[in-house]
C-alpha cells in the first residue's frame, strides 16, 4: 500500500495547477518518483504476489483469509492507477487478475461494493 500511496502522490503532483514554466519541474520529480523508486517497488510486489498464488489459491492457503481482503483494496488502487505500460497488466501478472476475480465473485464482496456505490 505504500507505493500505492506514493503513486496518487505522482499522479497528484503531474496534475497540480502550476505555473506553465514550472510544469517541467514538478512532472519531471513525479517521472523521477515513479520511474525510479515507485514502479520497481510495484514491480517487486506484484512478482512476489503472483508467485505465491501459483502455490495455492488464496494468499494463506486454500481459503480466502484476512490477508486476502486487506491486500484486496491496495490490488484494486494499483490497479485503477496503473499507468500506461505500467507494470500491472493481464499479461505480466495473470494470476492476481484471476485471483481478483475470484473474490470479486464473491457475494460477501458484492454486497460490500454495492454498500459503498
Amino acid at each position: 500500500m505504500p507505493f500505492g500511496v506514493m503513486m496518487l502522490i505522482a499522479t497528484r503532483i503531474r496534475a497540480a495547477p502550476v505555473p506553465f514554466f514550472l510544469k517541467f519541474i514538478t512532472n519531471g520529480v513525479a517521472d523521477n518518483l515513479m520511474d525510479g523508486f515507485v514502479l520497481p517497488n510495484i514491480r517487486n510486489n506484484l512478482e512476489f504476489l503472483e508467485k505465491e498464488l501459483t502455490e495455492r489459491k488464496y494468499l494463506a492457503g486454500d481459503e480466502l483469509s484476512g490477508a486476502d481482503i486487506m491486500i484486496s483494496f491496495p490490488l484494486e488502487s494499483i490497479s485503477a492507477r496503473n499507468p500506461e505500460g505500467g507494470p500491472f497488466t493481464k499479461e505480466n501478472c495473470p494470476r492476481l487478475f484471476e485471483y481478483m476475480d475470484s473474490y470479486k465473485q464473491r457475494p460477501a464482496y458484492i454486497r460490500a461494493t454495492e454498500k459503498v456505490r
